[in-house]
């Protein structure tokens, strides 16, 4: 049943031409999250190995009913209200999700500031995707103080959780310099060890 109804709104939003809603419609992973990575333009993206984010099946939470409510009526008030509950509770998931909301400008109005420090919070929370994302937000000084270093700690604490895209940038950082002494080699050694596509 569930597949035919993916199917269905698959075609349906190829029909009205635009791939993101098709996405949106049959992933549960785009959901909470804006596609892509990078604060300010794509921050907050779920990527298939981002199961952690995703509620369990039989899970009774306040998150777990907010995203089933953003998957029927798209992101409104009583959802945020929902995550903001459930932030409030403890949970990092709902902390995360507020933060890409407030990123992106979605149900609030945009803000750097609040992104950034719900992005702490969430990380203290042990969102590991949280880290990339406020490196990210470090690197550009998005909603906080551009600090090099502080990015770079945060890619590698990223890498360190298993965030493939978070490796690719320490090798990036270690290759130009970017909050540590500039060394090639280093950056070359890393990136055959651990198989990344540079």
């Amino acid at each position: 049943m569930q597949g035919r109804l993916r199917r269905r709104n698959m075609k349906k939003a190829k029909r009205a031409g635009s791939r993101t809603r098709a996405e949106k419609l049959v992933t549960r992973e785009g959901a909470l999250h804006v596609e892509g990575r990078g604060a300010g333009k794509v921050l907050g993206h779920l990527r298939a190995n981002r199961s952690l984010l995703l509620p369990a099946k039989n899970e009774k939470s306040r998150y777990a009913e907010a995203f089933g409510s953003v998957s029927k009526e798209g992101p409104t008030s009583r959802v945020a209200s929902m995550l903001r509950r459930s932030h409030d509770k403890g949970d990092g998931r709902a902390t995360y999700a507020l933060a890409s909301w407030y990123i992106h400008g979605v149900v609030f109005e945009r803000n750097a500031t609040k992104a950034a420090k719900l992005l702490r919070i969430a990380v203290k929370r042990g969102v590991g995707e949280a880290m990339y994302d406020l490196a990210y937000s470090y690197e550009i000084g998005f909603g906080v103080p551009k600090s090099n270093a502080k990015a770079l700690a945060f890619y590698i604490a990223a890498a360190q959780k298993g965030d493939k895209q978070a490796l690719n940038e320490v090798i990036r950082c270690i290759y130009y310099g970017v909050g540590i002494l500039k060394n090639r080699e280093l950056a070359f050694l890393i990136r055959d060890v651990s198989n990344c596509p540079a």
